[in-house]
């Protein structure tokens, strides 16, 4: 009985999360653009546009009004559509997607492929210069913001090995 009473705890939990995500997820969307009908518009809109824009995206409903279809539209899989293409925003994953999940995996595969020996190799000579150097770049690694990071990849694998000039993109 103790797995059942865990397995109902946890379920109650997540729920609890869930719902607390979509909470967060709705306030920070009406929140951080200020308005987003007029984002919505684009620059320089006139009051009857985002007079306009606030029926049709639904903000002239109540906040409780808002977040129930908000809800409601999550259930049913519909994510909404996006401020900036204003293009379903499953059809903006469906672009995007392919291209992320091959960077996610190159990336992967790199970590796996040099990690583990560097990290087997690293943990056979302790002390060494490769156990020292390959704690450096760990720690740089985790350290450093990933747009930085990818700045210098670019730099030096495009720029100074000229890697990206074999492969036609």
């Amino acid at each position: 009985m103790k797995k059942m009473e865990y397995l109902a705890r946890r379920l109650a939990l997540a729920v609890l999360v869930l719902l607390s995500v979509s909470v967060i997820t709705f306030v920070i969307s009406r929140v951080v653009p200020s308005n987003p009908a007029a984002l919505w518009v684009g620059p320089h809109p006139t009051r009857e546009q985002i007079a306009a824009a606030e029926i049709k995206l639904g903000l002239d409903k109540p906040v409780y009004a808002q977040y129930f279809r908000y809800m409601n539209d999550l259930l049913h899989g519909d994510l909404g559509v996006s401020v900036e293409s204003h293009q379903p925003i499953l059809t903006d994953l469906k672009t995007y997607l392919p291209a992320t999940l091959e960077l996610v995996v190159t990336g992967m595969i790199m970590a796996v492929v040099i990690g583990i020996p560097l990290g087997v190799l690293s943990g056979a000579r302790k002390g060494s210069l490769l156990d020292h150097t390959s704690r450096l770049l760990a720690v740089a690694g985790v350290s450093v913001p990933t747009f930085w990071m990818g700045l210098l990849l670019q730099f030096f694998f495009f720029g100074k090995l000229k890697i990206g000039r074999l492969v036609d993109w």
